[in-house]
């Protein structure tokens, strides 16, 4: 009975196992554990990013009327 090959495949290419040395399996997979890691970094950070952007979107809700001066004469629009 023959024994099965193993096919790992690499940016839509394939290997077989036995053929990846030790040290090339070892960086590959530092790599691939590295993407993950970032990739939950990233996800971390985007989750704080919207919860950050609700509260203050909340917080403005609550804001009272802008402060006016009762001697200051209202400011004219230059925008236009």
């Amino acid at each position: 009975m023959s024994e099965e090959q193993k096919i790992v495949t690499i940016d839509e290419v394939p290997y077989l196992i036995d053929d990846l040395g030790e040290s090339c399996i070892k960086l590959l997979n530092e790599s691939s554990q590295m993407s993950n890691i970032a990739n939950s970094f990233a996800l971390m950070v985007q989750a704080t990013m919207t919860v950050a952007d609700m509260k203050g979107k909340e917080g403005k809700k609550l804001l009272p009327e802008p402060y006016q001066a009762e001697d200051a004469e209202p400011e004219e629009d230059t925008s236009h």
